[in-house]
């Protein structure tokens, strides 16, 4: 009842290969909602077919009675035609050709293999199918001989008709696509190749086998490669297949995929592609560069893997997220690997359809230089909003505070030329003298504005005793206490703390003493004075406000400029004493000049 031949074991070999390859794309794709597409459903059923196809030529060979082997070869018979239509519905998904696939083709595509089943299992009656089966000894073997009838003919015909068709998509799509689509494609044409080959080496007497077909010892080959197909992308990375192709004609180089991929290759902008399970398929030059990978195989690699969440100065990375299947993502900062922070634009687009994508791609383009652009555009802006402001300021000065002096210059000119009194010219010249003060401090405001020049490490005594040197102090005082140095623009801080002891002078009354000292995060400027009522301490630095008939409104004013440009802070308070505090902090955390992120 049962034999061995040296073909049996290829066979149960084959049987349990195929059998364990669709186990495998079951469980490691169609077991997954992510991975039940039509294609990995078309894939699974090609290859149970496959698997029932070697089953029916085990029985054949290994059994020795009729009937037997009457079975195993119709059960191979049957399977080749539901594995021919399994495998074209394979590839129209695989290659984007879900459209062709109406309830009308499908029922066209079926008709064949449910009249061949049927055919097969009643050919006893009909003989249309195998002709005249008949066992007969070869050597220590028993085989079936049989002639091919029609129907067996007809479904050769439509098997090879759906294996052409088939295979003419799939070599357009392997011509098309790149990188690892092109290799996963290139492994499906094989398996296609070897499908055929055998039957048709059988039927036109070429096989050295009579009586088995080739197929079946094949399909190792093709459990191989869908099991490669559906593993880790980075064994795909091996396969040569650009240098192969190189070897046998220049006309795989096909002008439009090498168009695309010359455009793609060379464009200023990264391309990243990756699959439902976000591993990285596909990624060009730039894309590498701005992934910070240039020199490593990141194909198969997890995106997460190659680019770590922690990079991203926004807590917002939803674009890593597989689920995350199209939006726009702009002005995303990022940190190289080089310590750069870099902004980065990012488009990503589904593959597939919307409702079920097999992946997605990331159009990725470096916008640094157009954001720091648009950075110094707004403080340029800004600046500019801060000149307009101080011209209206300086407009109100022209007309109030230089007009009151000008007015009192002028009236008391008059009274000299219509009385003679000559004591008049001293108020006159009080008044000139304060214009000139005013207009000084205006040009000292407008020169400087809110920005510093290069910065050095100062010492606070030295600067404070310098700055008491340039300015008539009269009969005030001072005391320095603490050797404090910090960064700052030595020449702007020197007119700060002469505007501060100016200020003492016209305003905290006689015999003042004033003390400079050091606090924990920058110093201060103190006095024994009157003080600064509670009230008015806010305004004290706004253009024009002066309490003397001598000051000019503007020392505290220019004061608070200085320090705005160093980027500290400066608050009123009351002195231990009762007098006016001026407290100076931020120093040691001082930002200079303008930073972007």
């Amino acid at each position: 009842m049962f034999q061995f031949t040296p073909i049996a074991l290829p066979l149960l070999l084959t049987t349990v290969m195929t059998a364990l390859t669709a186990v495998l794309i079951w469980t490691r794709v169609l077991n997954t909602s992510s991975g039940r597409r039509p294609a990995n459903q078309a894939q699974f059923l090609t290859l149970v077919c496959i698997t029932v196809w070697s089953a029916g030529q085990v029985v054949a060979v290994v059994t020795t009675t009729h009937d037997l082997i009457l079975f195993g070869n119709k059960i191979t018979f049957i399977a080749t035609l539901w594995t021919a239509v399994a495998w074209f519905f394979f590839a129209l998904y695989y290659t984007g050709r879900d459209e062709w696939i109406t309830r009308h083709r499908v029922g066209l595509l079926l008709v064949t293999p449910l009249l061949g089943t049927l055919g097969y299992l009643t050919n006893d009656a009909t003989g249309l199918f195998l002709i005249e089966p008949t066992l007969t000894d070869i050597g220590s073997r028993t085989v079936l001989e049989f002639g091919w009838g029609i129907g067996t003919w007809l479904g050769a015909v439509h098997n090879w008709t759906l294996a052409v068709i088939g295979s003419w998509f799939l070599l357009g799509k392997f011509r098309s696509s790149r990188n690892i689509y092109r290799k996963i494609t290139l492994m499906n044409l094989v398996g296609a190749f070897v499908l055929n080959a055998g039957p048709f080496l059988s039927l036109t007497g070429l096989s050295p086998f009579r009586y088995f077909t080739l197929s079946v010892v094949g399909f190792l080959v093709i459990a191989a490669l869908s099991a490669l197909t559906v593993g880790s992308y980075r064994r795909l990375q091996y396969i040569p297949v650009e240098r192969i192709l190189s070897l046998f004609s220049h006309r795989w180089n096909d002008l439009t995929p090498m168009a695309r991929n010359a455009v793609i290759q060379t464009m200023q902008s990264g391309v990243v592609v990756v699959d439902r399970k976000n591993r990285i398929v596909d990624v060009n030059p730039m894309g590498k560069r701005i992934l910070g990978a240039q020199n490593k195989r990141i194909v198969g690699e997890q995106l997460t893997d190659v680019v770590s969440p922690s990079v991203f100065a926004s807590s917002d990375t939803s674009f890593l997220d597989p689920s995350m299947t199209a939006g726009e993502f702009n002005d995303v900062w990022v940190e190289t690997p080089e310590g750069e922070n870099r902004c980065f634009d990012a488009q990503i687009t589904s593959l597939g359809s919307d409702d079920d994508p097999i992946g997605r791609t990331a159009l990725i383009k470096d916008v640094t230089d157009r954001e720091l652009r648009k950075k110094q555009l707004e403080h340029r802006t800004r600046e500019l909003e801060r000149q307009n402001e101080q011209l209206q300021q300086f407009a109100g000065i022209v007309s109030h505070d230089l007009r009151n002096p000008l007015t009192v210059a002028s009236g008391h000119i008059q009274i000299v030329k219509e009385t003679g009194d000559e004591s008049a010219l001293d108020e006159a010249e009080h008044a000139l003298n304060r214009m000139e003060a005013i207009i000084e401090d205006m040009l000292t405001l407008a020169k400087q504005g809110r920005s510093i020049g290069e910065t050095e490490t100062v010492t606070l005594s030295s600067i404070a005793q310098q700055a008491w040197e340039n300015v008539d102090t009269q009969d005030i005082s001072l005391e320095i206490t603490g050797e404090y140095e910090f960064e700052a623009d030595s020449d702007r801080l020197l007119n700060l703390f002469e505007n501060l002891y100016r200020n003492a002078r016209e305003h905290a009354g006689p015999n003042v003493t004033l003390t400079v000292g050091e606090m924990d995060d920058g110093f201060f400027v103190a006095d024994d004075g009157v003080g600064i009522p509670e009230d008015k301490r806010e305004s004290v630095f706004n253009h024009g406000i002066t309490t003397s008939d001598s000051g000019t409104g503007f020392g505290l004013s220019i004061v608070n400029q200085i320090v705005d440009a160093h980027g500290w802070d400066v608050s009123v308070t009351e002195s231990t004493d009762g007098g006016a505090k001026f407290e100076f902090t931020g120093v040691a955390q001082s930002d200079f000049g303008y930073r972007y992120p």
